[in-house]
């Protein structure tokens, strides 16, 4: 996977091209396109806006399928750096995990306890919790869960299954120098896996820097080259519709969708 992309990385920490004979340009807040096109490493939609932000969403047809935001600035002439924030937007979630354990009194048996919610922080009701395969419990309207069975039988292992709603299932061992746990868990729904940060997946940026520098063209030749971006239109409504169809197709990722529309409309 990095060696696919090792030639464009390599190609951004060349020296700079120089356009000193080209006109500098005034850059234009509203709908770009293009990127790093050659096997679509990093080639979608960009709002670039006035305030310095900027906001990249790749399609796969209707469904998004990533997302990056963050700082830009013009260099010289006609480029422009585009700094990817290191933080992941909401969308990009995985599931969470807070874990303690301790040994407690009597000691042939095991105990476990915790909750179980979404990323929106609300409670998952009526889970399965399902322990070393064998023993299933489930969780309450609060999404609280209780349970004690005998200590033996080796690996303790959790698996949490919610699927009629769209959870991701969640599976996590437990310690085995301890027999009292509390296991609070956070879930996705499934569409969350549907939309990466191509700065988090060692596609192209190292870990030393995630700034992207591309050529910005607003001439009316819309053919998508390496490392520049096109303008397309001033009308934000263009991005926004698309994200609002993802919404509908992508039901799970509505809030996090919303969320971005609104730093889109900032």
């Amino acid at each position: 996977m990095k060696n696919k992309y090792l030639f464009f990385f390599l190609f951004l920490t060349m020296g700079k091209v120089n356009y000193s004979q080209e006109q500098k340009i005034r850059l234009i807040e509203g709908i770009y396109s293009g990127g790093i096109c050659t096997d679509n490493a990093i080639c979608g939609y960009w709002l670039i806006k006035k305030d310095s932000t900027f906001i990249f969403v790749d399609f796969n047809k209707d469904d998004i399928k990533y997302i990056g935001y963050g700082s830009w600035r013009l260099s010289a002439d006609s480029l422009i750096i585009l700094n990817f924030k290191d933080s992941l937007l909401p969308i990009l979630d995985k599931s969470k995990a807070e874990y303690f354990s301790k040994t407690v009194p009597a000691f042939d048996s095991v105990y476990i306890s915790g909750t179980i919610k979404d990323q929106n922080g609300a409670a998952v009701s009526y889970a399965s919790i399902i322990i070393n395969q064998k023993y299933t419990i489930i969780s309450d309207v609060n999404g609280y869960y209780k349970f004690s069975y005998p200590r033996k039988g080796g690996v303790q292992r959790v698996s949490v299954i919610k699927k009629i709603d769209g959870y991701i299932p969640f599976e996590f061992e437990l310690s085995p120098n301890n027999n009292d746990h509390v296991l609070n868990i956070t879930l996705p729904l499934v569409d969350s896996a549907t939309a990466l940060n191509d700065f988090h997946q060692d596609m192209l940026i190292s870990s030393q820097t995630s700034n992207l520098e591309l050529k910005i063209n607003m001439g009316l030749n819309k053919k998508h080259t390496t490392l520049s971006l096109h303008f397309e239109t001033r009308d934000k409504n263009f991005l926004l519709l698309k994200l609002i169809t993802s919404s509908k197709r992508q039901p799970y990722l509505g809030r996090n969708i919303n969320e971005l529309i609104e730093l889109a409309k900032r």
